[in-house]
């Protein structure tokens, strides 16, 4: 366990996590055509996203942008929102002993094999999976 929280923090360090919240500044096509954000709270009080995966012109947004702008962007995505819950404890929890979480809505309406079977979107999707994969064992 040790090993793995030691590799999350190293792999932080190295990518600058922390300061992301700060210094990151997107590029406009990814802020004004990646259909993602925080909408608001469930019915839990659960900080609550939707993703509008299938609505997303990926194809389009990874031939205008950097591959680790683009990864970059989604780590940001949910740094930001870990960082908004934790720094509003009141509005993401429903009593003071629960423990916080977060809904993620994936809309895959417009979904198609365009998506699977794009290869430049699957090779940057290796890195995200890297990242959520230390956020899990934090």
């Amino acid at each position: 366990m040790f090993l793995v929280v030691n590799k999350s923090v190293e792999w932080r360090r190295k990518y600058k996590i922390d300061a992301m919240i700060k210094d990151y500044k997107a590029p406009e096509v990814l802020t004004k055509y990646f259909s993602a954000g925080h909408i608001g709270v469930d019915k839990h009080s659960s900080y609550l996203m939707v993703v509008r995966y299938g609505a997303t012109d990926l194809k389009g947004i990874l031939q205008s942008v950097k591959k680790k702008d683009y990864v970059m962007y989604v780590i940001e995505l949910v740094e930001r929102s870990i960082t908004m819950v934790r720094n509003n404890q009141a509005k993401y929890k429903r009593s003071p002993d629960a423990i916080n979480q977060a809904c993620v809505i994936f809309d895959m309406a417009g979904f198609s094999m365009r998506h699977v079977t794009y290869k430049p979107g699957i090779l940057r999707s290796f890195p995200l999976s890297v990242y959520f994969n230390s956020i899990l064992n934090d």
